[in-house]
Order: C-alpha cells, then structure tokens, then sequence
C-alpha cells in the first residue's frame, strides 16, 4: 500500500508541475491560414545512449524541421 501511495504523490507532483510549466508558455493559437499543426510521436523504442535508437532521433528531427509543428 505505501508503493501506490508514494506513486500516487510522484504522480500529482508531476501534474502540478506540468500544469505550472504549461501555464507560463505562450498561448496555443491557430496561425494566419487558420492552422494548427500537431506532430505526434509515439512507441518509438527510444533508449537513451544506445546507438539503435539514432535513427529513430534523426528521423522526429527532420520531421520537426520539416514539418515546423505548432505542438509536438
């Protein structure tokens, strides 16, 4: 029981913080087209320091430069 309560903590600390941190960013707002554009990466395997996962890091790089997304 003290494991889940311990993570349940970590878990709301987290929120609060994200919460903080989003709220002093520049509002989200569509540009002068009337876009907003979203790049969303998920289950990439990325492992940090392990040279099997450069390619994946190479390719959401490019795909950000490219794409110039408005939230990732």
């Amino acid at each position: 029981m003290q494991v889940r309560n311990y993570f349940l903590i970590v878990l709301m600390l987290s929120m609060i913080s994200t919460l903080g941190y989003a709220q002093n960013k520049k509002k989200l707002q569509f540009n002068n087209n009337g876009k907003f554009k979203i790049a969303q990466f998920t289950d990439i395997h990325y492992k940090p320091g392990n040279p099997e996962s450069d390619p994946s890091v190479e390719l959401i790089r490019k795909i950000i430069n490219t794409e110039k997304p408005d939230l990732i």
